[in-house]
């Protein structure tokens, strides 16, 4: 899991692209995003997460309602599952289809 938190835009995606990185390498399964926390993102972060799609199955968790609308308007929630918590997470993880690489 990785709890991302606070205004999240493209000044600081740097860390969480370093983090998601780092699970990449330390971990084979699914990425979980915890969104609890974060009070804005844009595009950046949205961007963020479908490339790493790309690379394993990825979920989020928690996320207002200006986040959980991001994705609604843009189709990601289609793309990338998306719970309230991540217990309920944890299921659709599991039983999602790898996406096929570029």
């Amino acid at each position: 899991m990785i709890g991302l938190r606070g205004h999240l835009d493209p000044e600081e995606l740097d860390s969480v692209e370093d983090a998601t990185e780092d699970a990449l390498v330390r971990w084979t399964g699914p990425l979980a995003f915890d969104l609890r926390q974060v009070g804005f993102c844009d595009s950046s972060l949205l961007n963020h997460l479908l490339r790493t799609a790309r690379r394993r199955r990825v979920g989020v968790f928690g996320g207002d309602g200006t986040v959980r609308r991001l994705f609604e308007l843009t189709g990601a929630d289609s793309l990338l599952p998306s719970r309230p918590d991540l217990e309920s997470l944890r299921p659709a993880l599991s039983t999602l289809p790898r996406q096929a690489r570029p």
